[in-house]
């Protein structure tokens, strides 16, 4: 599959969220920076999971 996966953006959004959770705002915000750029490739930018990534990772500014 590889990193530009869209399961692996997948895994990538999880994990973030995960991080997020433990309050490790560095590893959460380096996920979700993966996963949107993969999502961003092969969803659009418009798309409800682009979106929605684009969302956590605001949060962890």
């Amino acid at each position: 599959m590889g990193e530009q996966h869209p399961l692996t953006a997948q895994a990538d959004y999880c994990l973030g969220r995960a991080a997020f959770e433990r309050g490790d705002l560095a590893t959460a915000r380096s996920r979700f920076e993966s996963c949107l750029e993969v999502r961003e490739k092969a969803l659009g930018a418009d798309h409800p999971d682009t979106e929605r990534t684009r969302v956590w990772l605001e949060r962890t500014v």
